[in-house]
């Protein structure tokens, strides 16, 4: 066993869930440091890497807590798990394909990581019936658990606030926010003004035709977003627009659907 204090925890994804980490970890004596895409504020005496090479050669325990995107798609391979320190520990809670499990055991085997813990799998079993063989479970010191992270009882009851109040603000604003099968898109709301959100198939030229059927009308804010073969674009308008608008717009080509917020 090792003592967590004087020891460095180094957070990749410095969001919600990381930074309470990081106050968690310096209250119990470690020494934070963190990496993450976008600007964040440190918490306490955390401190920011610029670069995620950085972070790994200085950690003696990596935590994961990003989204699974383009970019964190397979972003802990063999290169990232050599650059970590010797007899260092990896923690994933985050998502399951954000590491390379079969590179992990490797890592293991040869002694090169002292111990990892995964809340998370690429492929995770259905239902608790299931069989469930996974590399990890050859290694010595690795700790795992079903998913658990968002099962517990105050969990569950925020999970169902959080999404309640998602489904409010895409009734009423059109935000996506949070969407995993969908674009993600907000524009900030203003009173006074008329709003529409249309999605529409992810081709090219949709949006000259929508332009020009609003040409008539003073546009306030627009904004566009895409995933795979959808689009949603939210307009918001300094004039009222009629049903006649609507309809034109419903008619274009590759519109799916239009309505007013």
């Amino acid at each position: 066993c090792y003592e967590l204090r004087s020891k460095t925890l180094g957070i990749i994804g410095y969001g919600s869930i990381g930074g309470q980490l990081s106050v968690i970890a310096e209250s119990l004596g470690m020494t934070v440091i963190y990496y993450d895409i976008l600007p964040k504020q440190s918490f306490g005496n955390a401190k920011r890497c610029n670069k995620l090479h950085d972070l790994l050669s200085r950690s003696n325990f990596v935590s994961l807590h990003v989204p699974l995107t383009n970019e964190t798609d397979n972003m802990i391979t063999t290169k990232e798990l050599y650059t970590m320190k010797k007899n260092s520990y990896l923690i994933n809670t985050s998502r399951g394909k954000v590491v390379n499990i079969e590179d992990v055991s490797n890592a293991l085997k040869n002694n090169h990581l002292a111990g990892a813990a995964f809340d998370v799998y690429p492929v995770e079993p259905t239902k608790n019936t299931k069989d469930f063989t996974i590399s990890l479970q050859e290694c010595d010191n690795v700790i795992m658990t079903p998913h658990m992270g968002g099962s517990t009882e105050e969990a569950q009851v925020n999970i169902a606030l959080d999404v309640s109040e998602k489904i409010i603000n895409y009734i009423k604003h059109g935000c996506l926010l949070g969407a995993t099968n969908f674009p993600q898109i907000d524009l900030p709301n203003h009173k006074g003004k008329m709003r529409i959100l249309n999605i529409h198939q992810n081709k090219p030229g949709f949006m000259n035709q929508l332009n020009d059927l609003l040409q008539n009308v003073n546009i306030s804010g627009q904004i566009l977003s895409t995933k795979d073969d959808i689009g949603c674009t939210i307009v918001e308008l300094d004039d009222i627009i009629d049903n006649t608008l609507i309809d034109s717009i419903n008619k274009l080509k590759y519109s799916i659907s239009t309505r007013i917020l």
